[in-house]
């Protein structure tokens, strides 16, 4: 994520549609050379800001950035970009892979 950090009036944001294709982008990578994404790091809160572009529902544009745009470092993904992401199938498939690795790791003895 943080390779695709652009300003637009001084502002510094992310593309939604830029991510998503940057996960991707991994995950192909890997799987050609014989390994699977395992985990993400998103910076992201619950709050309704507007921090990245795009999204689905009340899509994230650049006349919304100042309208709730509260970092002090680095852009956010809103709740609802969060959704947008986990429902995408590459993101999907790697959160469910994490985890059946961390139940399988947590419930040997």
């Amino acid at each position: 994520m943080h390779g695709n950090t652009k300003t637009i009036s001084n502002y510094k944001v992310r593309n939604v549609s830029d991510i998503i294709n940057e996960i991707k982008q991994a995950a192909n990578f890997l799987q050609l050379n014989g390994f699977i994404l395992s985990g993400l790091h998103l910076e992201a809160t619950y709050e309704d800001i507007t921090e990245c572009l795009g999204g689905i529902e009340d899509e994230v544009t650049e006349d919304l950035i100042p309208k709730n745009y509260s970092t002090y470092c680095d852009p956010r993904l809103n709740f609802k970009q969060v959704c947008l992401l986990i429902n995408e199938k590459i993101v999907y498939r790697t959160f469910t892979s994490c985890f059946k690795i961390y139940k399988r790791n947590t419930t040997r003895k």
